[in-house]
């Protein structure tokens, strides 16, 4: 399980304690966690989208796919 996410207060307030949910629920159920991508909207007068924010979803996904392959392997492997 990953999610991705955006809000408008820092990042550390805005996501922390959903993070930590699904961190939590993933524990006592059978998804692993594999992590959050986060970006904060500053306003409505403001673009959120940018280079930034593209290239670290991107990043995201290519580390979400590599853990998945490798999850694969491991499978495979046994």
């Amino acid at each position: 399980m990953a999610i991705v996410t955006t809000c408008g207060y820092p990042l550390e307030n805005g996501t922390g304690l959903w993070e930590e949910g699904v961190k939590r629920c993933c524990k006592h159920s059978a998804p692993k966690y594999s992590g959050m991508l986060a970006e904060r909207h500053t306003g409505y007068n403001t673009t959120f989208m940018d280079s930034g924010k593209e290239a670290r979803a991107r990043a995201f996904a290519d580390e979400l796919v590599r853990q998945l392959k490798e999850e694969q392997e491991d499978v495979s492997e046994s």
